[in-house]
């Protein structure tokens, strides 16, 4: 995440490590940023004058430094929804979800998420740093799997033992939201994100994917840790 209190720090910190990796000798660089951060105004809920946005500008600006620094070869990584949202500590930034069952979100429950699994992010960061003659000059955006927020909590209450459910704000709630808490906005920022998946694209590149049934069998001990905190 961006210095929520000083937007220019992270470009500033990423111009100091690209300098010093010149001077080092590295070649080659790989950024991880985010979905069509070149571009974020095509997004359904786009509002320049919001955290969410500043957030994407700040990794734009970065984007535009790795492509303008001069290395021999470089790649630009684009992972889209982290499974790994869902389990602590990141499930903070979903409301009710985890202590109380109740997941109070923009989301309706046919809204579509593009899922990405850590290990997953581990593998394209590897492809694109031990081959970077294949990987230069590509911007990869990708995901594991399209899986609909009902699915998700689906997968969740299977997992966890509980009937968690789905609580979908209204639009006055949304607005009142938003202005105050930028995980509102962000949520409202994924709806439209798998606009800019091609998952024929990502299966293109030989890497292997994961799923987020997957990813809860293999983390069930946070899952566990996370959901089932109260019963232990």
């Amino acid at each position: 995440m961006p210095d929520l209190t000083d937007w220019d720090a992270n470009l500033r910190q990423a111009k100091l490590i690209l300098s010093l990796a010149k001077v080092a000798g590295v070649r080659h660089v790989v950024y991880t940023s985010s979905v069509a951060v070149d571009t974020p105004e095509r997004f359904p809920h786009w509002d320049p004058n919001t955290t969410v946005a500043s957030v994407l500008l700040s990794k734009q600006s970065i984007e535009a430094e790795v492509r303008e620094s001069g290395f021999e070869t470089w790649t630009i990584l684009r992972p889209a929804c982290f499974m790994a949202n869902f389990v602590l500590p990141f499930v903070q930034m979903y409301r009710d979800l985890a202590g109380e069952g109740r997941w109070v979100t923009p989301f309706a429950e046919e809204t579509v998420l593009p899922l990405v699994d850590t290990e997953a992010m581990g593998a394209f960061s590897c492809a694109a740093i031990l081959e970077p003659e294949r990987f230069h000059g590509r911007v990869v955006t990708y995901a594991d799997e399209l899986v609909t927020v009902g699915t998700i909590l689906k997968k969740l209450s299977a997992a966890t033992g509980r009937g968690l459910r789905l609580v979908t704000m209204s639009e006055q709630e949304i607005d009142a939201g938003k202005a105050k808490d930028p995980f509102v906005g962000g949520q409202l920022h994924c709806t439209g994100m798998t606009g800019f998946i091609d998952m024929e694209s990502v299966k293109a590149y030989g890497i292997p994917l994961s799923s987020f049934e997957t990813y809860l069998a293999r983390e069930k001990d946070r899952v566990a840790s996370t959901y089932l905190q109260k019963e232990s």
